[in-house]
């Protein structure tokens, strides 16, 4: 429509994602339609702002150190699997040490590889995931599958399982 660049419309897009984040900080997995709940809700003040902020920093970076330039040619890349991959190292993130990184990427390596399969390829074990990467990806209830399933297959390789 002229009104809005190309490069405004994606920097919108990344705020919108990045808020989508934060909620996961605030309260866990949400339907991408509650963001508007939030923005209300937080409008005029969000408490713990500066906890918040540092935590998000803080597993942006891990998963940046850890995948490392794989990140941009992985399916992580994508909003779908970053959200979740957010979430389970939000949640593991004690678990996580320098030590364990190469198997924390061996992990996301092998996820991958599943996401890469046809739908006829997938194991039983993977289906679940693999469905839940396919539509309605933002329901809250396919984002705890895929949550659930990339912090499993991560605690297996780290040998927290």
């Amino acid at each position: 429509n002229g009104i809005l660049r190309e490069h405004e419309i994606t920097r919108m897009g990344e705020a919108e994602f990045a808020s989508e984040l934060v909620i996961q900080l605030i309260d866990g997995y949400q339907d991408k339609k509650s963001i508007d709940n939030y923005y209300k809700k937080y409008d005029d003040d969000l408490p713990n702002k500066t906890q918040i902020i540092s935590r998000f920093r803080l597993v942006n970076d891990t998963i940046s150190e850890i995948l490392g330039d794989f990140l941009v040619i992985s399916n992580f890349k994508y909003k779908l699997h970053y959200y979740t991959l957010f979430g389970v190292v939000n949640e593991i993130y004690s678990k996580i040490s320098k030590a364990s990184h190469a198997k924390f990427k061996a992990a996301i390596l092998s996820i991958d590889d599943v996401i890469n399969k046809g739908p006829e390829e997938v194991t039983k074990k993977e289906a679940s995931f693999y469905n839940a990467s396919l539509k309605q990806v933002t329901d809250i209830s396919r984002r705890k599958i895929r949550h659930e399933y990339v912090k499993n297959v991560i605690l297996l390789h780290l040998g927290h399982a």
